[in-house]
This record gives C-alpha cells, sequence and structure tokens, in this order.
C-alpha cells in the first residue's frame, strides 16, 4: 500500500463510509496482487478476521495488506504471500478486511472458490517456497565466504 497519507485516507474512508479502494503499491502480496496494476477494496470489519483473511492495518505510518496465517486470541500472526518474516497484530490494530479486488480487468471477490483455493494452497507450500529461495542463494553466499577478500 502506500505512505502515511493513504494511511489517514483510509481510515477516514473506513470510518465514514465502511469501505476504501486503493491501488497496490509493493511486491509483498505477490502473485495475487501486482503493484501498481491492480485495486484492492476493503471493508470496516466488526467481526475479528479469520485464518486466511487478508486485513490492512498500519505499521509505521504506512498502510500494509497482509494475510493472516494464524489466530492466537486476539492476536493475528501475518505474513505477505511474497515474504517470510511473520508480524504480530492485535485484532484492534486492524483498521478493514480484503473483501474485492480488481486483477487486470476481472473483478473478483474472497468468496470466490478460486480465490479460496490459492489462499489454502499458497499458505500450505509455504515452507517448500521458503527453502527454494534459502538455496537460490545459498550458491552466492558460499562463493563469497570462500573468494571475498578479508580485511
Amino acid at each position: 500500500m502506500q505512505e502515511t497519507n493513504e494511511y489517514q485516507r483510509a481510515r477516514a474512508s473506513l470510518e465514514s463510509y465502511g469501505v476504501f479502494a486503493s491501488g497496490t503499491l509493493g511486491r509483498s502480496m505477490r502473485p495475487l496482487f501486482r503493484e501498481g496494476k491492480d485495486v484492492v477494496i476493503v471493508c470496516k470489519h466488526d467481526l475479528p478476521p479469520k485464518k486466511y483473511d487478508v486485513v490492512l492495518y498500519e505499521r509505521a505510518g504506512k498502510c500494509v495488506l497482509h494475510r493472516v496465517i494464524k489466530k492466537c486470541g486476539d492476536v493475528n500472526i501475518i505474513r505477505g504471500d511474497n515474504t517470510y518474516a511473520l508480524e504480530y497484530v492485535n485484532d484492534r490494530d486492524i483498521l478493514g478486511i480484503l473483501m474485492e479486488f480488481d486483477r487486470g480487468k476481472k473483478h473478483h471477490t474472497v468468496m470466490e472458490h478460486g480465490y479460496k483455493i490459492y489462499s489454502v494452497i499458497w499458505n500450505f507450500i509455504y515452507p517448500l517456497r521458503h527453502a527454494m529461495v534459502i538455496l537460490k542463494s545459498l550458491p552466492r553466499r558460499i562463493f563469497r565466504k570462500l573468494f571475498s577478500k578479508k580485511r
């Protein structure tokens, strides 16, 4: 998502109208959302988010849209679909929940079976995706260790 003014705009829109629409910025939710090409529609939430919901929250003055991967009481363990670091966000710090999105010229809702299947499978294969990222960077790390100049 975007900088502080976007966070303030999101908060005001959700409080006044119960809905907020924005283009996407960043790569943390790839492949679901493509930077600058897709539009997300977030709705104010009355109930706590559930596992696999994509939630909007504030981090360091910026809007962040990431997926809940686990619930622990009122704490959500959250991660972007294209990231490997976990974040812990309390229910009260969540501004809204993704309900719809436009991917290119197609409109989708989070109630579609294809979206639900994607959410489950993408998180199920997370350990494999993470291992591949580590293995991909391993030769470079070994090369640097062996051939870097010592100071």
